[in-house]
């Protein structure tokens, strides 16, 4: 098996993970963890009605938290709607 093989397994892991255990978390954000990032604007208005956020805008939110703490490992999503964006595949920076 080959580094590259172990790369593409290591990666499919990781935003497996991620997919099924973070992006559906309705209690991801936590203050203390993300206090030293700057959050953008679009973030900030998710956190701010919180407590009453559909599934999907929670899911948004929690992608838009990865981005924002991990900007150079992981792809900014192009996406304008709430929909769609609950994948990472393909997100991760080689």
């Amino acid at each position: 098996m080959g580094s590259s093989s172990l790369e593409g397994e290591y990666k499919f892991n990781i935003i497996k993970a991620l997919n099924e255990n973070i992006l559906d978390s309705s209690d991801f954000y936590q203050e203390g963890y993300f206090s030293s990032i700057a959050l953008p604007e679009a973030v900030q208005r998710l956190l701010s009605n919180q407590a009453n956020l559909s599934s999907s805008d929670a899911q948004r939110l929690n992608r838009l938290l990865i981005e924002s703490a991990y900007p150079h490992e992981i792809e900014k999503s192009q996406l304008k709607d709430t929909k769609n964006h609950r994948l990472l595949a393909n997100s991760l920076k080689s």
